[in-house]
């Protein structure tokens, strides 16, 4: 008995060492993330995600939720590099939402363009501000518009597919081209080609999960929108449709670059659209 209570307490403070060693670590990871300096804990996180993959079961769940809690930190402060490794580790996005939802993952992406948008230094909010317009979203209906505006019209909606009907798409179109009073759009009627789509939609129905894919869109597109070309470029090669991402991305930076005040701004997403338009041709 008195062996088995000695092997206990050695097993004890034994867990309480490795807890306090962890938080030294946490606290250098932090401030790594917070000067970008990611060279300096890549053995950390290695060792983190080392003990990740044999599950050591003492710290499994604090381990998922830390490296959660570093990649929502990571977007936000525009760290590319954390969020590459953490992308090529494998890091379960699915997890960033706590219920399986797709409502749950599109306030997850609309609250991210808010939270990103305050971590900003004054000129890149102004920039993002001027070009982009405001970034408190109530709904992903209004990230339509701003693809809509943006990208174009043939670009189908990206939050829900009873928004992708010929009606709507023209009611945004009109909205974004012809008339910035336009209101009701009750003189555009249902006709021949929106009854063909809804068939197409009966026989091919779209989607009805959110999937890493869904979600990995949704942080390229609020890349592009915000103005981060390197962590676009890291998200890119992670999407599945790089030559379309890339297209979008180049149409994007085009019109920003036509939107801008300045010669140097103009410059600058010029170059960044003809960036991604070579990718998208190689």
């Amino acid at each position: 008995k008195t062996k088995l209570e000695y092997n206990q307490r050695n097993k004890n403070e034994s867990l309480e060492q490795e807890k306090q060693r962890r938080q030294d670590e946490d606290k250098l990871v932090d401030l790594a993330l917070e000067w970008n300096y990611f060279d300096g804990v890549l053995q950390i996180l290695q060792a983190r995600q080392g003990e990740l993959i044999k599950k050591k079961k003492d710290f499994i769940q604090v381990d998922i939720a830390r490296q959660k809690q570093l990649f929502l930190k990571s977007l936000e402060r525009k760290r590319s590099t954390f969020i590459e490794y953490f992308l090529i580790s494998g890091f379960d996005l699915l997890s960033l939402v706590e219920n399986d939802d797709i409502p749950s993952y599109q306030k997850f992406i609309l609250e991210l363009y808010n939270t990103s948008y305050k971590e900003m230094n004054k000129s890149h909010k102004n920039r993002v501000t001027m070009l982009f317009g405001a970034t408190s979203f109530s709904s992903m209906q209004e990230i339509d518009y701003k693809l809509n505006k943006f990208v174009g019209s043939f670009f189908g909606s990206i939050c829900s597919s009873k928004n992708d009907s010929f009606l709507n798409r023209i009611k945004i179109d009109l909205n974004n081209r012809v008339c910035t009073c336009y209101g009701s759009n009750e003189h555009v009627e249902e006709n021949y080609e929106l009854k063909v789509i809804q068939h197409i939609t009966k026989v091919y129905p779209t989607e009805s999960s959110y999937t890493k894919h869904h979600i990995l869109r949704d942080l390229f597109l609020w890349s592009i929108f915000m103005d981060m070309p390197e962590m676009a470029k890291v998200l890119l090669f992670h999407v599945r449709s790089r030559v379309c991402a890339a297209l979008i991305a180049s149409a994007i930076y085009k019109n920003y670059s036509k939107l801008s005040p300045t010669v140097d701004m103009r410059d600058k997403f010029q170059t960044q659209s003809l960036d991604f338009e070579i990718y998208a041709s190689m």
